[in-house]
């Protein structure tokens, strides 16, 4: 069942010097399904963490659909793209962007919904390894127990979509694979996750992967459940080998 719909959508930036709008995305389509972990892939500057603000309604498109559950969710008011965040979306940036006068376990608790108890939230903890952590602040803890506290923080409020930017950009592979697995985790669990990345490894946990050349699709494989890591990792590669990343 699809959970996204996203139709034809564009989307530029201010002019340039020689009064030229910079286009950023063009007439993207695709479909995203419930408990997908859609990849977005793409070089530098292709549009990718565009097309995951605009999609995730943190940033507004210029013309399309974005359809959530059956409801044009563009021609949403602030006040109802504010609920929607807050109930049904969550965000995962590259940036883990705690408060930093608050406990890791703080800064998840004012993140939950009502509909959330602090038992759910200590039960994230413990089930990613972060209880011994949870009183301290971000100061006090390592790159990697801080972006797996920014994944407990995003799945505070059990969302319906988790939007994730580059989570392994500034980790090293140990740290990198913990955290990954942690979000593999969460989509097994349910939770429909669309991940920008530019690391095949990181690619390779997903169950599609759709590569973006200046803002439109250029190529994408949907794989088989039963095709392992290792041949997730080979396939990506062939696509960025073919497109000349």
């Amino acid at each position: 069942m699809k959970i996204l719909e996203i139709k034809k959508i564009n989307k530029s930036y201010g002019k340039s010097h020689y009064n030229l709008e910079n286009t950023v995305i063009k007439d993207l389509s695709f479909d995203v399904f419930e408990n997908d972990f859609m990849v977005i892939m793409g070089a530098s500057g292709a549009g990718k963490t565009t097309i995951l603000n605009t999609i995730s309604t943190i940033d507004k498109i210029d013309s399309g659909e974005i359809i959530y559950n059956g409801i044009d969710i563009s021609k949403y008011d602030e006040n109802k793209l504010s609920k929607l965040r807050r109930n049904d979306f969550s965000y995962v940036f590259q940036t883990p962007n705690l408060i930093e006068n608050m406990t890791l376990y703080e800064n998840c608790i004012i993140a939950k919904t009502n509909k959330i108890d602090n038992e759910y939230i200590d039960k994230l903890f413990e089930k990613f390894e972060l209880t011994s952590e949870k009183c301290k602040y971000p100061s006090q803890v390592s790159g990697g127990e801080l972006a797996r506290a920014s994944v407990i923080r995003a799945m505070s409020k059990s969302p319906k979509i988790l939007f994730v930017d580059e989570p392994t950009g500034s980790l090293n592979k140990k740290q990198s694979e913990i955290v990954l697995n942690m979000i593999e985790q969460i989509n097994k669990n349910g939770t429909t996750v669309v991940m920008v990345t530019h690391d095949i490894n990181a690619a390779s946990y997903g169950s599609r992967v759709m590569y973006i050349e200046d803002g439109a699709i250029k190529d994408s494989v949907d794989f088989m459940p039963s095709d392992t890591r290792e041949m997730k990792y080979s396939i990506v590669n062939k696509i960025l080998n073919k497109n000349k990343w």
